[in-house]
Order: structure tokens, then sequence, then C-alpha cells
């Protein structure tokens, strides 16, 4: 280097460029996503309900043994799991009906975007008025149509499949008279009771027919102390 040499000076390393925002996922992800963690959740859910009947044998045990404090907690802690069990159910039925919201209209965007192809393809066969193009784009454009119509078709249908309140009535009341017969029959016989499910009058009747029954064997013990 010469006397009057200028040393070379590095360049200033460039500066870091700022983090890129991630991406948004795609709806197809979201749903593969959701659908995933709804899985997850009934295995949770199942898991807990095991837990559950191995709290109320531990309860059973303890009982047994005339452990009361331990029967208390062991019962506590069964409740506890249950509850558990319920909420992770409740929240992987909501994932799994949203997901399936999303993949119908995933759906009707990809029919969607197809009419619009379809839609310029007409547009050219009338432009330049031939007459074979324009058969067979009006072909394509009926198959759309009837695509869209069982789309939407679909998604009315999974929509209320997959809503918790579209649960008939009649089936939940059969499940839990099932549930209480197998179970607690005083319980099955208090909750659906003739006056509440269905039969007012032959419940009616029978109240009636005991009183009238009753009223008989009043006069009847009347008339013998005479």
């Amino acid at each position: 280097m010469g006397l009057f040499g200028k040393s070379k000076k590095e360049a200033p390393a460039p500066a870091a460029s700022a983090a890129k925002a991630k991406p948004a996922p795609s709806l197809e992800d979201t749903v593969f996503n959701m659908r995933f963690t709804a899985k997850q959740l009934a295995r949770m859910s199942q898991k807990a309900e095991k837990d559950v009947e191995k709290e109320k044998k531990k309860c059973r045990d303890a009982m047994a043994k005339q452990n009361v404090e331990g029967a208390r907690i062991f019962a506590e802690n069964a409740i506890r799991q249950e509850n558990q069990a319920l909420t992770y159910l409740k929240l992987a039925s909501r994932l799994d009906a949203v997901a399936s919201k999303l993949d119908g209209q995933m759906k009707m965007q990809q029919v969607t975007g197809q009419m619009s192809d379809v839609t310029l393809a007409l547009g050219g066969a009338l432009e330049a008025m031939d007459v074979e193009k324009i058969a067979r784009t009006m072909d394509t454009f009926e198959k759309q149509f009837e695509d869209l119509d069982m789309t939407a078709k679909y998604m009315d249908g999974a929509i209320s499949d997959t809503t918790a309140m579209s649960t008939p009535q009649n089936q939940v009341d059969d499940l839990l008279k099932q549930v209480g017969t197998a179970n607690a029959l005083e319980y099955q016989n208090m909750l659906f009771d003739g006056t509440k499910y269905g039969t007012p009058a032959q419940a009616t009747a029978q109240a009636s027919s005991a009183e009238d029954t009753s009223l008989e064997a009043r006069l009847q013990a009347l008339s013998t102390q005479k």
C-alpha cells in the first residue's frame, strides 16, 4: 500500500430484513387442522371417561373399607373427570360442525370459480357465433349449475346434521328412557310420567279411577258402621 493510499473499508453488513408476516393458513389447512384437533379432543374425552371409571372403582373400594373421607375424595375426582370429558366432547363437536361448514363453503367457492371460466368461454363462443362451441359450452354451463345445486343441498344437510340444536327431541327422550330403565327405574318413572310425555288422558283417567275407588271404600266403611 502506498504512502498516500487509502485503505478500503469493508462495506457495512446489510441490515437484517424485517421478519415477514406469517401468511394466513389456507381454508383447506384450517379445515384439516380443525378436524385433527376435534379427533384429539375426542380421544381426550375417552381417556377422561376411563379415568371416571377408575375413580368410581376406588370410591367403591373405599366405601367397602368404611373410608368415608377417601370415598368422598374419589367421588369428587370422578365428577371432575366426567365434567372434563363432557367439555372435551362438546368442543370436539363444535369444531367438527364448523369444519363441515367451512368445507361446504370451500366447495362452493371452487364451483363459483369454475362458473367464471365457463362464462368467459361462453362469451367468446357467442361473439364468434361458433354453434358447436356454444353447444359444448352450454353443456358445461348446465353441468356447473347442477354441481352448484348439489353443493348447496349438501351444505344445507351438513349444517343441519352437525348442529347440536337440530337433534330430534324424541331421540333424546328415548335415550334417556333407556338409561333410566337400565340404571334407575325410580328416576325414570319420575321423569317420564304420563302427564309429561304424551299420555295425559291416560294419567288423568287413572287418577280419577283411583279417587272413585277410594270414595267407594269410604262409603262402604260408613255403611258398615251404621
